[in-house]
This record gives C-alpha cells, structure tokens and sequence, in this order.
C-alpha cells in the first residue's frame, strides 16, 4: 500500500513538472510570437508614416507646378507654372480678323475674339469645347466674346481631315447654324484620338440632325474633296501665327488689333488673364 501512495506522488510531481514545463515553453513563444508581432507592426506604422510623408510631400509639389498645366495635342512642351499664365504669352504676329467664310458665334462685332484652330478627333479640342462656349456665354470681364472656328488636323488623326471637311459640307448644305449643330454634336459623340466616330454608322445622322435634307449631296461632297483646300489653308494660316498643335487660341482684342496665342485646353480664368495682359497693351 505504502508503495502504491509513493508511486501516486511521483506520477503526481511528474505531472506537475511537465505542466509546469509546458507553460514555461508557451511562456517563451508568446513573448516570442508578441515580440514578432511587435516588430511586424511597428515596421508597418513606420512604412504607412514615411509613404503618407512622400505622398504629402511630392503631391503638394506636384499639384503647385502641374496640376493646372493645360494641355494640348502636339509635340511642344508644356507649360509648368503654379496657375498663373506665363508673362507675357507670345504675341501673335500678323493681322488676325475674322473672315467672310469663317464659322462664328457671337456678334462678329465683339470686343474680344477667340480664334480656336481646332481638330475634331482631337480629346483636348473636346473637353476645351464646352470652355469656349462659357467664354462666349459669359464673356470676359465685362467684355463679349465671338469664338471663330477654324480647322488643324493633325495627320496622327485618321479621320480629323475628313471630319473637318464634312462640317464644311454642313456649312454649304445647312448654313452656319447647321455647321455648329454638327460640330457641337461630333464633339459630344466622338470617342476621340483618330476614329472616335466612325463615318459609317454616325456622320448622316449628325448631318441630318444639322438640317442636310440631301444626303446623297452631303456624301458627295466629302467623298469629291471639295473642301480639303480650305481646311488645309486654316492650318497653314494657323502655323503662320505660331499654331503647333491644338486647340490653338488666339485671343484677339478688335478695338486694337493686339492678339495673343494661347494653346491648350486653358480654363475660363486663364482668359480672363490674358484679355488683362491685352487691355495692357
């Protein structure tokens, strides 16, 4: 009996030493695991410090050097500046007045004209379009706007020049109304870059939507060339005035004939700026 009581106590310290050794060893990989774990985090805070630092720091200087930088289609270079238009922007030289056949809206008689050369598959020509249309709405500062359209197709987009010749089809067939009809319309439907809007499946309902009752005589003209000359005359006059891609704008004040270019997909702001700068001069 004596034997069995003594073998009872030795299982039973034995027990508690392995559970005792258990815990210890639990012990030692939990603060291990914490320590890990400790590590793991802290590596992580500081890696979400240093990234919302660099984010901070070279977003703030981005956003005071580009963030208003416009842009246009060409190969020249942009401007980079912190919002303000550079001083002074190039003059054009040249008399810039409006044409017998150019497509206006607005009073020809305004105090300010926007010449925009302008290319219908161009994705800045698009979004500059509804710009130029609050210019003329609202003006500048005190001062009526007339936006004159010209064409500047740029060869990298296949179908800029037949576009362009087609809205002079317009202009033939459906008068200057119908001819802005189709210009207003192309932009908003075209996906842009070259083949935004095929002319197969949408340039007859643009046209037909600008008032062309005779189809087969709006086909005809684009397909015949009529108009390649007159397009091909407005980018070249444009390049006389110092045009390299587009939009291309011209600012012009009729009351002195002063005129600036400004290219690029400017905001309504930056006009008014430029009207200040030929108010100067």
């Amino acid at each position: 009996m004596n034997g069995e009581q003594k073998d009872m106590k030795t299982e039973s310290k034995s027990e508690d030493l392995n559970a005792s050794t258990m815990r210890g060893l639990i012990d030692r990989m939990a603060s291990r695991l914490a320590f890990r774990v400790g590590m793991m985090c802290g590596a992580l805070l500081l890696s979400a410090v240093l990234f919302v630092f660099l984010f901070l720091f070279f977003g703030i200087r981005n956003g005071s050097t580009a963030s208003t930088t416009p842009t246009n289609d060409s190969d020249s270079t942009f401007v980079e500046d912190s919002g303000v238009l550079p001083d002074p922007y190039p003059e054009v030289t040249g008399e810039v007045v409006i044409r017998e056949d150019d497509h206006v809206r607005g009073d020809r008689d305004a105090d300010l004209l926007l010449v925009e050369y302008s290319d219908f598959e161009c994705p800045f020509c698009q979004k500059f379009h509804d710009t130029a249309q609050e210019l003329v709405d609202q003006g500048i500062d005190g001062k009526s706007v007339a936006w004159v359209y010209r064409h500047y197709p740029l060869d990298f987009h296949e179908d800029a020049q037949k576009a362009a010749e087609a809205s002079e089809c317009v202009a033939e067939l459906a008068g200057n109304d119908g001819f802005w009809i189709f210009t207003d319309r192309y932009f908003e439907e075209t996906k842009s870059n070259g083949t935004g809007l095929p002319r197969e499946e949408n340039w007859d309902a643009l046209a037909r939507e600008a008032g062309v009752t005779n189809l087969t005589a709006f086909n005809s003209c684009i397909d015949s060339g009529k108009y390649e000359d007159r397009v091909l005359a407005d980018m070249e006059e444009g390049a006389s005035y110092g045009v390299t891609g587009t939009p291309g704008n011209i600012v012009v004040d009729q009351s002195t004939g002063a005129a600036r270019l400004v290219e690029g997909a400017y905001p309504l702001d930056s006009f008014a700026e430029v009207s200040e700068l030929l108010a100067s001069e």
